[in-house]
């Protein structure tokens, strides 16, 4: 790829974020924008316009603001994360332009809801798959859903991975004051961490099946729930409707480098996932963040978590088992399988790797002389 524009000879990306500021999505569109960034290119990667919104209106409401994006920069390559019409309408009049166009297909987004959302949410993406020539994903099931399900012939697929940016969540990197103030929140307790933007994919109130027994017998610990959203409030009042108030601190909306600092206390950093269709396709980004920081992870097995297994305290799929498996970390401690974990985070998974290799299945590596 030769660069269209810039007077300094690095190639231009834009990336954008389908939903809004404060979610999930908007963090992958960062963190792969400040990969690309470091491998070199000049990135504009514009913060969205609004947060998550009732109905995920964001991805109606930011559509001019991302038009004006496209216009501007005019880059040789842009990446959407989430094929919503705020990112393909700009990525295809790129496409038209020229420009190497990428929507990267990270979840199946109709499986979190059901009913009337379910279906517009489905149908606002399915022009994409018509429209746009390129897409990318990091699940093997989400390939395969492409490919049968929406017709995206092989060859147009390429893969962009789950990173982490192994930079920001170094457990040296938390500052002393940091970690002292969560050490004064958690009243001495023993931490039992959970990292969610609280939406409907988070699965909060199946942790909160699950974990409910456990932190009513033991006065030693506490579920802290790091992050915000949209369902905030109805979760707060969730955990007290259970006996659990004054058993789950919930900190709100965090920046990274919050939410690593509670990492870093954890004695244990916990993932749960229904049998629900979404979760037959979603790679959770923080449990790489988990491991990356060398913490003990208990989970039940998903299929986007296949790689990660050898360094998981995995459980079966039942609250007993996860129950169990969590006391035995509590009473016990870990086998080494954390440390070992975040090695591979900071081998395989840093955003820089992750990145490398989609400009290389995209014929956008190496970078121009």
């Amino acid at each position: 790829m030769r660069p269209a524009n810039g007077t300094d000879g690095r190639p231009r990306a834009l990336v954008l974020s389908s939903l809004g500021r404060n979610t999930g999505c908007a963090l992958r569109a960062r963190y792969l924008a400040g990969a690309l960034e470091a491998l070199g290119w000049r990135v504009a990667a514009p913060a969205p316009p609004f947060p998550s919104l009732p109905g995920a209106l964001e991805v109606f409401l930011s559509l001019p603001s991302y038009l004006l994006a496209c216009l501007r920069e005019k880059p040789d390559l842009a990446v959407a994360i989430k094929p919503y019409p705020n990112a393909w309408i700009p990525l295809w009049i790129l496409r038209l332009l020229g420009r190497t166009a990428v929507a990267d297909v990270d979840d199946l987004d109709g499986g979190y809801r059901g009913g009337l959302l379910g279906l517009l949410g489905r149908a606002s993406q399915a022009p994409a798959f018509r429209l746009l020539d390129r897409f990318s994903t990091h699940h093997p099931e989400l390939r395969r859903w492409l490919e049968e399900k929406q017709g995206v012939k092989p060859e147009r697929v390429v893969w962009l991975g789950q990173g982490v940016d192994t930079d920001l969540f170094r457990p040296e990197a938390v500052p002393v004051e940091e970690a002292g103030a969560c050490r004064l929140a958690a009243g001495g307790r023993r931490v039992l961490l959970f990292s969610a933007h609280l939406n409907v994919a988070c699965e909060f109130p199946l942790l909160l099946e699950w974990a409910a027994p456990l932190l009513k017998e033991r006065a030693d610990v506490v579920l802290v729930v790091a992050g915000g959203g949209p369902r905030l409030d109805e979760f707060k009042a969730l955990a007290a409707s259970a006996g659990l108030e004054g058993r789950c601190l919930f900190t709100g909306a965090l920046k990274p480098e919050g939410v690593r600092a509670w990492m870093a206390l954890a004695s244990a950093c916990l993932a749960v996932y229904g049998p629900g269709e979404a979760n037959r396709y979603r790679v959770p980004m923080k449990v790489g963040e988990y491991l990356a920081m060398g913490r003990p992870v208990v989970c039940n097995p998903i299929g986007g978590l296949a790689g990660l297994e050898p360094y998981l305290y995995t459980c079966g799929a039942e609250a007993g088992d996860f129950r169990r498996a969590l006391g035995a970390l509590l009473e016990g401690g870990g086998d080494g399988r954390e440390e070992r974990g975040r090695e591979y985070a900071r081998a395989s998974l840093d955003w820089r790797r992750v990145a490398e290799r989609f400009l290389k299945e995209l014929g956008a590596w190496p970078l121009p002389d």
